[in-house]
């Protein structure tokens, strides 16, 4: 069980047009103790859910990965194997993305961003998304700016930006002070 001001990594599987798509997120455990398979699951049942209109009926959420990088012996995973709800019969490649930035509380770091997956010709006008799927770009940009609190337990998870000098360890952690659907974009790394 994690412990006030414990950070978690959250490592979002998903696959889309035969490839694997990661997003990882950090939350920070707030006062009341929580584990990562209480993240897991309230991630899943909030930020998943909100996630599936914007994302073409091909992507599959495979998995959700919870790892506390202050206890080892604190880690989760939980198979979520959830698709995408938008039916649009035009789904465009996996590089192209809808883009959110994470604004930063401080200037000790930098603004986070986070490109979803799964866009659909249907659901964008020129480089715009459509009025129609702007209500839930914008609740899914307040879910990834929200302290996440687990159903049963009351256990609490804020979301933060942090900042590595190593590839374990973040050197600095900010919270998150808000975030934004940004534009329609691209996310090089899923290039082939």
């Amino acid at each position: 069980m994690g412990t006030q001001g414990d950070v978690y990594k959250v490592i979002s599987k998903m696959t889309y047009l035969g490839q694997e798509c990661v997003n990882i997120y950090h939350y920070m455990q707030g006062a009341l103790g929580g584990d990562a398979a209480e993240l897991a699951d309230e991630f899943d049942d909030d930020v998943i859910t909100t996630m599936l209109p914007v994302q073409h009926t091909g992507v599959v959420h495979e998995g959700v990965e919870v790892i506390n990088l202050d206890d080892v012996a604190d880690f989760a995973t939980l198979n979520v194997n959830r698709a995408g709800t938008n039916a649009g019969i035009a789904p465009m490649p996996s590089f192209v993305s809808w883009s959110f930035r994470l604004d930063r509380a401080t200037r000790s770091v930098r603004n986070g961003g986070k490109r979803i997956v799964g866009v659909c010709e249907e659901s964008t006008s020129g480089n715009s998304p459509i009025a129609a799927i702007e209500p839930t770009l914008a609740a899914l940009a307040a879910d990834f700016a929200k302290t996440l609190v687990h159903g049963t337990s009351g256990a609490e998870f804020i979301p933060v930006i942090v900042r590595r000098n190593s590839a374990t360890l973040p050197d600095a952690t900010v919270a998150v002070a808000g975030a934004s659907f940004v534009r329609l974009s691209t996310q090089n790394s899923r290039k082939a």
